[in-house]
């Protein structure tokens, strides 16, 4: 399925293989020896559908919602938002009903869609039937098609790379509008609804934290890690390597917004829990 979007994470299923003969470098080599644990290369084997721990639904064994039976007509022409939408939410209606949670089918075809495409409930697969036979094509951007968001410089859009044309995320925050309104912002960050300090050091590599209270949390439940960027900018050496060019590189206000963003009180980190024992 190929979409024209800016904030969609996909998983990529298939990779080259070098021919025997090749020479890799001896980074790759350290990376590939210990690929969680590596300075420089992140480890992102994980990602994706269900944490890449199982294959993406066919609809077999999991609800299948084609589009086309919500009266999606693929022809290019018409305008299949509204069509497509109530597929969405007829499969998240349904989703705790299947195992694997629902698939969104969509057939051959150019499927128009005049604004964005909000995904609310966990365990939903949008899928097609390849980049030769699916398309979805968004002709109205989403300042006309979804919401104005001032901010941009000289009266420009101030959407930028917040948002997309296909979103994974709260109602609460990123709802359906009957028409186009003006906000002054938009939520896409993550939802902080329980808050716990971490009460005793921890180092790089450490697996364990305590805080000062599991209450609410369970074992599978995702978290995110608040660090605080030391005045030093050493959480900022670490997460650009802690290489020489990190070192070396001179961290200062007027130039840190080519590296990071000029809000850089905090860096977030995402996680799951894997167990809980007390704190």
């Amino acid at each position: 399925m190929r979409s024209l979007m800016h904030s969609l994470v996909v998983t990529m299923s298939a990779f080259a293989l070098a021919p025997a003969s090749a020479q890799y470098s001896p980074v790759w080599d350290d990376y590939a020896a210990n690929p969680d644990a590596h300075p420089n290369i992140p480890n992102v084997s994980h990602a994706g559908y269900r944490g890449g721990a199982i294959d993406l639904p066919d609809g077999s064994g999991s609800g299948l919602f084609a589009v086309t039976n919500f009266g999606a007509t693929g022809d290019g022409v018409t305008d299949d938002t509204d069509a497509v939408r109530a597929a969405i939410a007829a499969a998240s209606a349904q989703v705790d009903s299947f195992p694997n949670g629902s698939t969104v089918l969509f057939p051959s075809g150019t499927y128009r869609l005049t604004g964005p495409l909000l995904v609310h409930s966990d365990k939903i697969h949008l899928r097609g039937l390849g980049e030769d036979q699916t398309e979805l094509f968004f002709d109205a951007s989403l300042t006309s098609g979804y919401a104005e968001l001032p901010g941009g410089d000289e009266g420009d859009s101030g959407w930028s790379f917040s948002g997309g044309m296909i979103w994974f995320t709260d109602a609460e925050r990123v709802p359906y509008y009957d028409d186009v309104p003006t906000l002054s912002s938009i939520d896409i960050g993550f939802r902080l609804s329980l808050t716990r300090n971490v009460t005793s050091a921890a180092s790089l590599g450490d697996r364990v934290i305590e805080v000062s209270s599991t209450s609410g949390y369970e074992a599978g439940d995702p978290i995110v890690i608040e660090i605080d960027n030391d005045d030093d900018f050493s959480t900022l050496h670490h997460l650009l390597g802690d290489g020489e060019w990190a070192q070396n590189y001179m961290f200062v206000a007027s130039r840190d917004g080519n590296v990071m963003p000029s809000g850089r009180s905090s860096w977030r980190v995402y996680h799951t829990i894997e167990s809980i024992d007390g704190d």
